[in-house]
């Protein structure tokens, strides 16, 4: 699979990790798409027994990459991504949704390589 802006931020030393309210077989999906080079590691609810918006879903994460507090939640659910981040103190950006009260926003993933470069946000941690 062809992702562009997941390689180019790659490129810049960016580190990625998916966060996701899915199956067991999530890793093996990603694989399967071509993105097991583009990722450092997969999680999601079907395997840890925990959704996003809860804490509990992102600190599995920060207990293995604690690196990734410093990091970006990008997601398109105002509620299970940007809530669920802003709740543990990481930044967020959502993608595709629009949300009044939503910080940062963007219609593509074309669009995050930019919003990334700038670095921390007003109104973000």
């Amino acid at each position: 699979m062809y992702c562009p802006h997941l390689r180019e931020l790659s490129g810049r030393g960016w580190k990625h990790i998916v966060l996701s309210n899915h199956v067991p077989e999530l890793r093996r999906l990603t694989e399967a798409l071509g993105l097991g080079n583009l990722l450092i590691d997969v999680y999601s609810s079907g395997r840890t027994g925990v959704e996003k918006p809860h804490p509990k879903a992102f600190e599995a994460v920060f207990a293995d990459y604690p690196e990734a507090r410093s990091g970006w939640m990008i997601g398109d659910s105002w509620r299970a991504d940007v809530q669920g981040a802003l709740a543990v103190g990481l930044r967020s950006i959502l993608v595709r949704e629009r949300h009044p009260d939503a910080t940062v926003q963007c219609d593509n993933l074309r669009d995050i390589v930019e919003i990334v470069d700038r670095g921390p946000v007003k109104g973000g941690p």
